[in-house]
């Protein structure tokens, strides 16, 4: 078994080492780097070496920010860098950094974020609930407006709030409402004819699209809608007490409205409900 190591054996090894390495001494400055970041720095590592770490570069220097996720961007002549960073205190007063590429690990994450952002982009379907989701409400508006501008069929948008999602969150001790959302998925389903469309616009809103519907006629399904909330089941739930509270804005379509229209009158009533509660 290897007991001891010469001089020139902790130097090769040092040099050959596959993560990368640098001292600075007591004083603050570096003093040596070794071929591994030398060579993931590229020409960067001239700009380092033999230097006080408050003399270089600014973007340079969160190099050395004790135990960091370091991103360095790409340059005209360097591509992007990811380290990982590790600080040891040595008892001359000087400090060891440690370096592990991580950029190839990043890339990956940010290539993973970037296609799941694209593909909620042109998903229809809300991931909690499974209704429809605001982009597949869009494109359900815009075919009802049409089909009214078109036939002069009537049409009636209504928006629901629920106001209370972070006091169900907080009433259950866990960090989701999907049992609440699942419940009132279920409840407005039963409610609506074949030819409704209900979805969830955002985390608290839920809209509900009703062709060959005046406004007049909303009024009795808020009614209805109301009294379901204030007796909601909601499965798994220990908390009987809790009870949902909603707001609701209503529009119906008049000739000249497109979607953002409808939309806007919808919220505006929705936004006066508020000011009437608050």
């Amino acid at each position: 078994m290897l007991k001891s190591l010469d001089t020139a054996q902790y130097q090769q090894l040092l040099e050959a080492c596959p993560i990368g390495l640098s001292l600075i001494d007591k004083d603050g400055k570096i003093c040596w780097i070794n071929p591994a970041l030398k060579n993931w720095l590229g020409a960067r590592a001239d700009k380092i070496i033999e230097q006080e770490v408050d003399a270089v570069p600014r973007e340079l220097q969160k190099l050395w920010t004790e135990n960091a996720t370091v991103h360095l961007p790409a340059t005209d002549t360097e591509d992007e860098l990811w380290l990982l960073g590790t600080t040891q205190a040595l008892n001359d007063g000087s400090k060891m950094q440690f370096f592990t590429d991580a950029t190839a690990s990043k890339l990956l994450l940010l290539e993973r974020d970037a296609l799941q952002s694209e593909l909620e982009s042109v998903s229809l379907t809300d991931e909690e609930t499974g209704m429809p989701n605001q982009r597949a409400l869009s494109q359900s508006l815009e075919s009802q407006v049409s089909r009214s501008r078109r036939y002069k069929n009537p049409l009636t948008i209504l928006i629901m709030q629920v106001d209370n999602l972070d006091d169900f969150i907080k009433s259950q001790g866990t960090d989701s409402a999907r049992p609440l959302l699942i419940a009132i998925r279920n409840m407005l389903n039963d409610q609506l004819r074949w030819a409704d469309t209900i979805g969830r616009m955002d985390d608290s809103e839920f809209l509900l699209i009703l062709p060959e519907t005046h406004l007049e006629a909303t009024g009795q399904m808020i009614e209805l809608i109301s009294q379901r909330l204030g007796n909601l089941y909601i499965e798994g739930v220990e908390n009987s007490d809790f009870k949902v509270q909603a707001r609701f804005g209503v529009a119906e379509w008049h000739k000249g409205d497109d979607v953002s229209l409808l939309m806007m009158r919808a919220r505006e009533v929705l936004e006066e409900t508020e000011k009437q509660t608050a």
